[in-house]
């Protein structure tokens, strides 16, 4: 089962460096954004259910996932 955590792991980030990561709703509203620090960033999204495109911003590149919250 589920802790209800996302887990983000940004391969090839370095401990220092900063992303930014948002996640945006179906109808492409900011349901959530925050700032990673390193590789590895774990979200605990309480109100969130639904589809959403994770994006995150790392050093002039943009990676873009799709997750399911239940």
């Amino acid at each position: 089962p589920s802790d209800g955590m996302i887990t983000i792991h940004l391969g090839g980030a370095g401990p220092s460096d900063v992303s930014q990561v948002r996640l945006y709703d179906i109808l492409g509203q900011t349901a959530m954004e925050t700032t990673m620090n390193g590789d590895v960033l774990r979200l605990h999204p309480v109100a969130l259910h639904g589809v959403y495109t994770v994006v995150v911003i790392s050093a002039g590149a943009r990676h873009t996932a799709r997750i399911v919250i239940n």
